[in-house]
């Protein structure tokens, strides 16, 4: 074979590549998905990271690494629980030159079922479908970042949850019920509730209820 020959074949491998590339760019991949590979909670729909997986290969995975996995032992206000908090992020790197990472979190109160035990694969596997997510333009949530939903965890409980206490003093702040008492008056009859963060979570519903319909003086 010729040095011309030679040269035409790189010039045609190089072209080959690019076409490559570009027809990866403009790929629809979440039409690429497979029935068994998206699913539906509710009315959320989501996408399994193996499906992620499988579609990233195709795209063309040049690298992938999880560059921090940090834990960090936090304690529930309300108990004193001690509980670990794990942070992870992703990283990954296709033949066509692109980078995606992203982080994600798990803990006891955000992982649903058995899967709690692990928070650690959890964080890694969440941080995973954003970044693949994001590289692949899927716009559906993962499974894998659907977690416990903490109001469900409290209202077995009855406890006020921290998103509540913000929706609370915010609404407190715009509909100018600086006064927690005269919230709490309308909201529980018990006799031991001094703070916001006395009420229980029916109660801390109540409360939000009664600030949206309040009209601002």
């Amino acid at each position: 074979m010729s040095e011309g020959d030679l040269n035409g074949l790189d010039l045609g491998l190089l072209a080959k590549t690019e076409a490559e590339k570009a027809k990866n760019k403009n790929t629809d991949w979440q039409a690429q998905l497979r029935g068994d590979e998206v699913g539906k909670d509710g009315s959320t729909e989501f996408v399994y990271l193996k499906g992620l997986q499988r579609l990233a290969k195709l795209k063309g995975i040049k690298s992938e690494r999880y560059p921090f996995i940090n834990v960090t032992v936090l304690k529930r206000p309300d108990s004193g629980a001690e509980y670990p908090f794990v942070q992870a992020s992703y990283e990954v790197e296709f033949d066509d030159g692109t980078v995606f990472s992203d982080v994600a979190d798990a803990h006891t109160f955000n992982v649903q079922g058995v899967f709690s035990a692990y928070p650690s694969a959890m964080a890694a596997n969440r941080a995973q479908a954003r970044a693949l997510r994001k590289a692949l333009g899927i716009s559906m949530v993962a499974k894998e970042e659907l977690g416990a939903d903490n109001d469900s965890i409290a209202s077995m409980k009855n406890e006020i949850t921290p998103a509540q206490i913000r929706v609370i003093k915010n609404l407190q702040k715009t509909r100018k019920v600086p006064n927690a008492m005269d919230l709490i008056k309308e909201c529980s009859s018990r006799d031991d509730v001094f703070e916001i963060k006395d009420l229980s979570f029916l109660e801390a519903k109540a409360a939000i209820k009664w600030l949206n319909k309040k009209k601002v003086s």
